[in-house]
């Protein structure tokens, strides 16, 4: 009888044959226990006993009938990846620094003041300390803090038509770092200084230091945030524009780039528009990945 077929019908013989391969039957129906084993031969079966009897009506049930076939393989389980055995991706390999002569370009955060009339070293103290020795020098006309070099062209309280109008460009830095727009935003805007334009009169400013200095690489923030809600929304607007300046400056061969500034928030200022030691050397940080981007690209000539 061939055996190769699944769930149908099968008769229960009274001395069924034994299989390798049997699968369990799917009946509730009163087995008898195997007989002892036995280590004497059993006699040699008769005629009539080799036959099986016929099976009446009530010998059948619904049982999962066996497959002569091989044994189903099973799956082996699927290791999972162990984390500890995973190598640490490698840190990112920066190129030495060159000599810096770096022009920080702004308003009173770029001085470095906090209230009520205080000179800090501003962000300029933590990027002295990233540099960690390498050859750096501020040029500026302005002082402010108490480290040894600590200048800047940095204008408190001025807008960005008003820096343009008084920087000096003659120290010959090879970056400059640009953070301006607080006070045009901060300001009453009007007609001689509207809020929308800001990013255009930045631009202006770019060009005239790109005419100035060439050679230098001018590193452009988003700037900071506010605390008030009003002011903070013309900040984010006004950054906004500034990718879009970057990528005209850009487009025309010269070295502009943008950093973020803009992660510097409220909690990080004293008086809600300047920045507290905290974020003054959170600038410092973000404008030395800046510096030491534009070295891994090769774009800082030597000072002259």
């Amino acid at each position: 009888m061939p055996t190769d077929f699944l769930f149908t019908a099968a008769p229960i013989y009274t001395e069924a044959p034994q299989s390798e391969l049997s699968a369990p039957e799917i009946s509730v129906s009163t087995v008898a226990p195997p007989a002892p084993i036995s280590t004497e031969a059993p006699p040699a079966p008769t005629a009539a006993e080799i036959a099986p009897p016929a099976p009446t009506p009530t010998d059948f049930l619904f049982t999962a009938a066996p497959i002569p076939t091989e044994a189903p393989q099973s799956t082996p389980p699927v290791a999972k990846p162990s984390v500890a055995s995973e190598a640490p991706p490698s840190p990112p390999v920066n190129s030495p620094l060159p000599a810096l002569r770096v022009l920080p370009l702004g308003d009173s955060i770029t001085w470095g003041w906090q209230p009520p009339n205080k000179a800090t070293n501003g962000y300029r103290l933590e990027i002295s300390k990233r540099a960690n020795g390498s050859p750096l020098e501020f040029v500026g006309t302005q002082h402010s803090g108490d480290m040894t070099n600590n200048e800047s062209e940095g204008y408190p309280g001025f807008t960005i038509k008003q820096i343009q109008n008084v920087m000096v460009l003659d120290s010959k830095p090879n970056v400059v770092l640009l953070h301006a727009g607080t006070n045009d935003l901060n300001g009453p805007g009007g007609p001689d200084n509207p809020y929308e334009t800001a990013p255009t009169r930045l631009s202006l400013l770019i060009d005239q230091v790109n005419g100035k200095c060439p050679d230098a690489v001018i590193i452009v923030a988003k700037i900071i945030q506010g605390a008030d809600p009003g002011l903070a929304e013309r900040i984010t607007a006004f950054n906004d524009g500034l990718p879009a300046i970057v990528a005209n400056q850009v487009s025309q061969g010269r070295k502009v780039i943008l950093v973020d500034q803009s992660v510097v928030g409220a909690a990080e200022l004293v008086d809600g528009l300047h920045p507290s030691d905290a974020g003054y050397a959170h600038m410092g940080d973000i404008w030395f990945e800046g510096i030491q981007n534009v070295a891994n690209q090769n774009l800082i000539t030597a000072p002259v």
